[in-house]
C-alpha cells in the first residue's frame, strides 16, 4: 500500500493513503495501530486500510503512536509506555491532544468532509481518548481495543498509580455517551481483557441511558479468539468494521 506524508499545525506528521488532497474534501477515517507507514502498509495491521481503499472513496491517515519510533520494536510499546510513566514521563496525554488537533485541522482545512477514527489494541485505546477529546470525531471503532492500561502486564508495578488509572476508558463515559462506537474483540482475550472491554460497553451504555439516550449507538460484538493470548483480529472482522465505518462517515462505493 503506497503512503504519502504531510506535516500540519505544530509540526504533526500525517501519513495517509487515498485521493489526492488537491480533490477537495472526502470522507477521512484516522486509524492508529503501529507506527503511521506501517499502519497503512504492513499486512495484517493494515487489512481495514486495504479493504477501503478498494471499496470506497476515502482517504486513511495515520499517526505515529508513542513507542513505534524506529528503531524500537512494536511488541515493547506497552512497556516504552510504563518506562516513561516509571520516570514521570507521560507519552500519552500530549499524544492523544495530538491526534484531537490533527482530526480537527483535516475537518478545518477542507481535506475531510468527516472524520471518523480507529484503532487496533492500543490504537483503540488512543482512539476512545481521542473522540473523547473534540466533537470532530463522532465516530469510533475499536479492534480488540485495550480499555485499561493497568491490566497490562508491562504495568503490573503501577496498576494503582493514579496517573495510569486516570487513563481507563471508564473516566470517559460522559465525553463518549453521544458518540457512535463500535469494539470487536475475542471471546478470550487475556491480553487486553475481554471482560473489561464487555464492562466498559455496558457502563457506557447504561451512563447514557441515564442520560436520556434511550437508544445508545454503543455496539460490541464478541467472536472466538484467535492468535496469541487470544488477542488476534480476523480478515472478515477488519472487513466488516472498516464497512461499518465507511458507511457512517457516507463514503461512496469506489
Amino acid at each position: 500500500m503506497n503512503y504519502s506524508q504531510i506535516t500540519i499545525g505544530n509540526g504533526i506528521e500525517l501519513f495517509f493513503c487515498g485521493p489526492s488532497l488537491e480533490e477537495g474534501p472526502l470522507p477521512a477515517l484516522i486509524y492508529l495501530s503501529l507506527s503511521g507507514p506501517d499502519s497503512l502498509s504492513l499486512d495484517p495491521f493494515n487489512q481495514p486500510v486495504v479493504y477501503l481503499q478498494k471499496h470506497y472513496r476515502m482517504r486513511i491517515f495515520s499517526l505515529t503512536i508513542p513507542g513505534h519510533e524506529p528503531p524500537l520494536e512494536p511488541q515493547n510499546a506497552i512497556a516504552v509506555w510504563a518506562e516513561d510513566f516509571a520516570k514521570d514521563n507521560d507519552p500519552l496525554a500530549p499524544f492523544i491532544d495530538k491526534i484531537a488537533h490533527a482530526a480537527e485541522h483535516l475537518q478545518s482545512s477542507g481535506i475531510a468532509s468527516q472524520v471518523g477514527i480507529a484503532g487496533l489494541s492500543r490504537g483503540g485505546f488512543l482512539a476512545a481518548h481521542a473522540a473523547a477529546k473534540t466533537p470532530v470525531l463522532q465516530t469510533v471503532l475499536g479492534y480488540a481495543p485495550l480499555t485499561r492500561l493497568g491490566l497490562s502486564k508491562e504495568f503490573s508495578s503501577l496498576s494503582e498509580d493514579p496517573r495510569i488509572s486516570c487513563f481507563d476508558l471508564v473516566n470517559l463515559y460522559d465525553k463518549l455517551i453521544n458518540k457512535n462506537i463500535r469494539f470487536y474483540i475475542g471471546n478470550r482475550d487475556v491480553r487486553v481483557s475481554t471482560s473489561a472491554c464487555f464492562a466498559f460497553i455496558q457502563g457506557l451504555a447504561e451512563t447514557a441511558f441515564q442520560n436520556r439516550i434511550r437508544s445508545p449507538q454503543v455496539e460490541l460484538f464478541i467472536s472466538p479468539s484467535i492468535g496469541h493470548q487470544g488477542h488476534g483480529t480476523s480478515k472478515p472482522i477488519f472487513e466488516q468494521g472498516a464497512a461499518w465505518m465507511a458507511q457512517q462517515l457516507g463514503a461512496a462505493h469506489v
